[in-house]
């Protein structure tokens, strides 16, 4: 990994002038990385991965990627992912309704980042300067007082799941305060309670909930989810129907609401399709799933997210599609299309710490017949993920199991990655 990397070669050092320069040329040669590193990786609809550089997105939703003096071109119905997603930067979240994330500039200025200007949320970013935002379209904020990106995170993924007809604040000692919201500029806010209006100081507040007032959507006939999410090197992450750039500029078009211009693509971090020839099993409601403790602890499966609630993350780098389960684990759906294939790359979540191993199996149901498709070696933590390509001709049904491996379900944290079913 490249920040592995960079700490390998600039962190040798010792008080001695030339035992550093010994230490770092040293560090040079076992760590050739270092001076040139691979493109990231194109994860296909089907097919195995290969490297390459983003080159250009054009309107029509063709993708170059470039290795070298190598190129190549995929529609967006064919990419699942390029890349992985930034951590957040740590600066304020704003949470829109579609689960698009904005990472505001710097907020040096002590509350200038965001703010509210009557009925919009106005937002300052790096990338394409001020944006305004009808309330209604921003579901939160996450303010950047904890240090782990997982907590804040965390944080963000709970602001989304609120389903609250009032605005709420919560704060640092993890007290909430119910009302509307009612100035949020300058470093403080305002909020309306029954009590009267209570004034805070943005370093005293975690996190803002606005209410569901089931305002109408400003274009209802499109579906609010786009069809591609992309990341910034900042951490944003915003769900678009249309994404051009090239090395001289950036454009985003929204579901609804404003076009996002700015920035070009080495601004882009990471592109995750939602759909197009294939369906992710997270999207999708299983038949069936059934956990057997090894003791007394019983543990559901996640979509989307690990088994501790927090983003998917595999040797340090985090997805954004897959399910997770834990051993002793099966999990199965029905196939109400005939889909060709199913996709996906297994692995440990890093939560496990390095630890953690299973056995991973895949069975399909044919002519009234379950046969075993697949099963893995055992896999354990800080493996590199393992892929996965099952033929579905003629199937009905799938089913992924998890078994135990070497220490009972000590830290079983499995995931299958970015799993799809090929159309």
């Amino acid at each position: 990994m490249q920040i592995d990397c960079f700490n390998r070669c600039s962190t040798l050092r010792l008080p001695c002038l030339g035992g550093y320069l010994l230490i770092h040329l040293a560090a040079l040669l076992v760590a050739p990385s270092c001076l040139a590193q691979s493109a990231p990786l194109v994860v296909p609809a089907e097919g195995p991965p290969f490297a390459g550089d983003l080159e250009s997105i054009n309107a029509a939703g063709r993708i170059t990627f470039r290795d070298g003096e190598a190129s190549r071109t995929l529609s967006l119905d064919d990419l699942v992912r390029w890349s992985h997603p930034a951590v957040p930067r740590r600066q304020t979240l704003v949470l829109l309704d579609d689960g698009s994330r904005l990472v505001t500039a710097a907020d040096w200025a002590g509350g200038a980042a965001v703010r509210l200007d009557g009925d919009a949320l106005v937002v300052l970013s790096d990338t394409w300067g001020e944006i305004r935002w009808p309330e209604h379209r921003v579901r939160g904020l996450v303010f950047a007082h904890r240090n782990r990106p997982q907590e804040r995170l965390r944080l963000e993924r709970q602001v989304l799941a609120a389903e609250n007809p009032h605005d709420q604040v919560l704060l640092t000692n993890e007290d909430r305060v119910t009302g509307t919201l009612t100035r949020l500029a300058g470093g403080s806010l305002a909020i309306s309670t029954v009590a009267g209006e209570a004034e805070l100081p943005l370093s005293r507040v975690e996190a803002v909930m606005f209410g569901r007032r089931d305002e109408p959507s400003p274009n209802p006939s499109p579906s609010r989810s786009g069809r591609i999410v992309v990341g910034l090197r900042d951490g944003s992450l915003v769900q678009a129907d249309t994404v051009r750039t090239d090395a001289a500029e950036l454009e985003i078009d929204l579901p609804s609401g404003p076009r996002l211009e700015g920035g070009t693509r080495d601004d882009v971090a990471t592109l995750q399709s939602l759909g197009g020839r294939f369906v992710y099993l997270s999207d999708l409601e299983p038949a069936d799933y059934r956990h057997v403790p090894y003791l007394n602890i019983s543990w559901p499966y996640q979509r989307d997210r690990n088994l501790l609630g927090e983003p998917l993350s595999v040797q340090g780098q985090m997805y954004l599609k897959g399910v997770a389960m834990h051993s002793a684990g099966r999990l199965t759906y029905k196939l109400d299309a005939p889909y060709r294939r199913f996709e996906a790359a297994v692995a440990i979540d890093d939560s496990a710490g390095g630890r953690g191993s299973v056995v991973f199996g895949v069975h399909v149901l044919r002519d009234g017949r379950w046969q075993e498709a697949y099963k893995s070696g055992t896999v354990r933590g800080g493996d590199e993920p393992q892929l996965v390509s099952i033929d579905l001709a003629g199937a009905q049904a799938l089913t992924l199991t998890v078994d135990y491996a070497d220490r009972g379900d000590e830290l079983d944290h499995a995931e299958w990655l970015d799993a799809r079913l090929v159309k």
